[in-house]
């Protein structure tokens, strides 16, 4: 995910605490009304949620054909389908909490998880936090579920009576989540998914409490297959080899665009962008601890954040409005990125949720407005700008999937 860096810096960026002027969505004044996408409640009795755009409900034969394996921790237990293996992120704090493949977490996850930086895509995941207020972190760098996105919010689709708890669904991010128990003594269990919530509210509504000292689950996925490779590191003047000789009048600063119409003003351009400067910057697939990001300032000056998106392969980790006002405050640029939805012909083949032709309109506003509501809540200000993370995709294979991406982005 690294060419959005290259390609903002291309486009004429002004990093290292300053400004960033192109962008794909710009957070709009506070006069307007800040929508996020909301999750429709199911209408029969099981309160199944469902994705209209791609929803495939399992089969029968499908259900009969799926081993299931019994997870236990914090005093409590689950079923998951018996191919996903378990990592136990409190033994082992800088495994990734990847969300592109079959997993399940226990732990709370680390301050600095050891994350590659090409992971895109959400499917079928289950994360067990104990307590039920911390999202990430240990010692003094915490970080609270009130901070970030999938923590607050939601629409209720599902009662747990075993545990006393609900099935809370965040639409937009495809995730479920459950809060059960209270304080130290409780868990909040995340799930996400990919077109289809189904797996992972089944595997919600298998949680009960284990038998009186039943031993937590061992890990049984091995560590170094989470992280891949590190984080990408772009030294920004090399990474396009003409980038820093891009002029400012070849840069665009009017209020079109090829292919687009009505493209917002402030997200363009300024009559009169300040001067090209390359510098440094890397992103990682979440953010790094304080005391990570404090020893990186010597040698570079911006970082990528992922703020959100039905894409986001990762666990937000340690941001939070308070981590990002920390950072700028040691010098650091930040590039907040939105992973949404994909374009239908794209090269990923990570498991992603990719744009409806026929809807590509509306869904590019839900995914700006949805981007304006992250970004807020992460304390990002009015007039900031907000990356899009398109991935690579054929533009070749039709003019219709590139008419979709085009509209989407226009919208």
């Amino acid at each position: 995910m690294r060419r959005e860096i290259v390609a903002a810096v291309v486009s004429g960026l002004v990093l290292g605490g300053g400004t960033a002027i192109p962008a794909v969505a710009a957070v709009h004044g506070a006069d307007k009304a800040v929508g996020s996408i909301k999750a429709q409640p199911a209408a029969h009795a099981k309160a199944k949620l469902v994705n209209a755009r791609t929803a495939k409900v399992p089969t029968s034969e499908e259900k009969k054909t799926t081993a299931l394996k019994t997870v236990i921790y914090h005093g409590y237990e689950f079923r998951v389908p018996a191919s996903w293996p378990v990592y136990r992120l409190d033994e082992h704090p800088t495994s990734c909490v990847r969300y592109d493949i079959n997993a399940v977490y226990l732990g709370t996850p680390g301050v600095n998880m050891h994350c590659p930086a090409t992971v895109i895509g959400r499917t079928q995941t289950i994360t067990v936090i104990p307590g039920v207020t911390v999202a990430a972190g240990s010692g003094t760098e915490i970080t609270y579920l009130r901070d970030q996105p999938d923590g607050v919010g939601g629409t209720r689709v599902g009662s747990l009576a075993a545990v006393h708890s609900t099935i809370i669904a965040n639409a937009s991010q495809h995730e479920l989540r459950a809060a059960i128990g209270a304080a130290l003594l409780g868990v909040t269990v995340l799930g996400t998914y990919g077109a289809d919530p189904a797996v992972t509210e089944q595997v919600l509504h298998t949680l009960r409490p284990a038998p009186k000292g039943a031993a937590d689950t061992a890990q049984s996925g091995s560590s170094s297959a989470l992280s891949g490779a590190s984080a990408s590191v772009v030294t920004q003047g090399a990474a396009a080899g003409s980038s820093a000789e891009v002029s400012a009048a070849s840069r665009p600063s009017s209020t079109s665009w090829p292919g687009l119409h009505d493209w917002p003003r402030q997200i363009v351009g300024q009559p009169k962008p300040k001067p090209f400067r390359a510098v440094n910057g890397f992103d990682t697939c979440n953010a790094p601890s304080l005391d990570a990001m404090r020893a990186w300032r010597r040698d570079y000056t911006v970082a990528g954040v992922y703020i959100g998106g039905v894409n986001v392969g990762c666990y937000y980790g340690n941001l939070s409005a308070s981590w990002l006002r920390s950072t700028r405050g040691m010098g650091w640029g930040v590039l907040p990125i939105y992973v949404g939805d994909q374009a239908p012909c794209t090269t990923v083949q990570s498991p992603i949720t990719t744009i409806n032709p026929s809807r590509a309109a509306a869904e590019g506003t839900a995914a700006g407005w949805d981007a304006i509501s992250d970004a807020r809540m992460f304390g990002i200000g009015t007039g900031s700008p907000i990356f899009y993370d398109m991935e690579s995709y054929n533009a070749n294979y039709g003019s219709g999937c590139k008419t979709a991406v085009l509209t989407f982005l226009g919208a």
